[in-house]
């Protein structure tokens, strides 16, 4: 507001209004001391509106986290490799005495195969490329040793009497492929290394079995599936233990079990 002015042939009249105080809210302080028991002063003081600022809201990033898939992945490939295993063996019957996995055909697709295809998923969306790489190759693999066993697939017809060379190249081929997971898991733990290792012999042993295709129990063939068969089940036991270690972390139980981590070097 400003000025009033009252004007007459006799007198002037002047009139000076004051500026209203601003707008105004209460901002209470307090002030501490180090002694409890006396009591803060707290006594109001002004300030304007126009400097009140309200600190914005904060929202939480939403949750990230994926559960750990790799429980997961080793129920697959243990529920699909030790029929096989046993089949290789021929313990108590199994295989037919001739190493014979048909049987173990659906294992090999509905838990190997497809248990290991969604572990390797969840590692590489969870950036583990890998454990994601492992979970993938060996996805493969028992898939197409399920393919290789389903007549309708015409494997063991088309390839005639090259079958057991072909494929005993592709085993070969398996083998290398886990002696660079056994590189590459000098990185991780000692188990690790120690199932790759062990599984690499087997696949060479398991592809000699091919490479001398005899049935006889007296012939190679037959000794070198039976020692593909021990490596596969020594490799087995390993992945039981990691199986087992996992399945304790995953539900916090009050010990866990040493893997011999190796990535501290």
């Amino acid at each position: 507001m400003g000025d009033l002015y009252l004007t007459s042939p006799n007198f002037t009249l002047d009139v000076r209004l004051k500026e209203p105080p601003p707008e105004t809210i209460p901002d209470y302080r307090s002030s501490c001391t180090d002694d409890a028991n006396r009591i803060s002063e707290i006594g109001p003081s002004f300030k304007p509106i126009s400097h009140f600022q309200r600190s914005p809201p904060t929202s939480q990033p939403p949750s990230t986290t994926y559960a750990d898939p790799t429980p997961i992945a080793l129920a697959g490939f243990l529920l699909s490799n030790m029929p096989s295993t046993i089949m290789l063996l021929g313990l108590g019957g199994a295989g037919g005495g001739t190493g014979n996995e048909t049987t173990a055909v659906g294992p090999f697709l509905f838990l190997g195969s497809a248990l290991l295809y969604f572990s390797g998923l969840a590692e590489w969306l969870r950036h583990q490329t890998f454990a994601a790489t492992i979970y993938f190759t060996l996805a493969g693999y028992f898939g197409a040793q399920a393919a290789s066993l389903i007549p309708g697939f015409g494997i063991g017809s088309g390839a005639g009497g090259s079958y057991g060379n072909s494929w005993g190249v592709f085993l070969v081929f398996m083998g290398i492929m886990m002696a660079v997971f056994a590189l590459g898991s000098l990185r991780i733990d000692v188990v690790h290394v120690y199932i790759f290792v062990v599984f690499t012999i087997c696949f060479g042993c398991e592809a000699a079995s091919y490479f001398t295709a005899e049935t006889a129990r007296d012939g190679p063939g037959y000794r070198w599936r039976v020692a593909a068969g021990w490596t596969s089940l020594a490799g087995s036991a390993g992945v039981w233990y990691l199986f087992m270690a996992s399945i304790l972390d995953s539900v916090d139980f009050p010990f866990t079990l040493p893997v011999g981590d190796l990535s501290e070097y």
